[in-house]
C-alpha cells in the first residue's frame, strides 16, 4: 500500500535549504527496511517541509518512518492509485487544435461542484 508522508519543520528559525537536505539525507542515505521503497520525495515551495510518496505492506516500516521524522511535524496518510492517464489529458489540446472540438457539458446539467446564485448570494439569516 502507498502512503504520503507529510513532513514539516518543528523550529520557527530554520534554514529550508539545510532542512530539505536532512530529509532527503533521512530517506535516502539511511537504512531503509528491506519492504520499504521510497517513490517520490517533494518539497514544498514557499516553506519549510516536503512530502514523501513511500510504499509498503508492513506497519512496522511506517514505525520505523516515523523515527526518522520524530525531529519533524509529521503526519504518514494511506493513500491510492487513481485511474488517471496523464497522456490523455494532454491529448485533449491536440485535439482541440486539429479543429476537433472537445465535448460540451449538456446545458441543464451543473457540473461537478458548481455554485447557484443562491449559494453565493444567500440573503436570509
Amino acid at each position: 500500500m502507498k502512503f504520503l508522508v507529510t513532513y514539516r519543520e518543528r523550529q520557527a528559525d530554520f534554514d529550508p535549504a539545510a532542512a530539505q537536505r536532512r530529509a532527503a539525507r533521512l530517506l535516502t542515505e539511511r537504512a531503509m527496511p528491506p519492504g520499504l521503497k521510497v517513490h517520490e520525495l517533494l518539497s514544498r515551495i514557499g516553506g519549510g517541509g516536503g512530502y514523501a510518496v513511500v510504499e509498503t505492506a508492513e506497519a512496522e516500516d511506517l514505525q520505523h518512518l516515523a523515527g526518522l521524522f520524530s525531529s519533524y511535524e509529521c503526519r504518514i496518510e494511506p493513500v491510492a492509485d487513481l485511474s488517471f492517464n496523464g497522456a490523455a489529458r494532454a491529448e485533449r489540446p491536440a485535439a482541440a487544435a486539429q479543429g476537433t472540438p472537445l465535448p460540451e457539458m449538456p446545458p441543464g446539467e451543473p457540473h461537478e461542484g458548481a455554485f447557484s446564485d443562491d449559494d453565493v448570494y444567500d440573503t436570509e439569516d
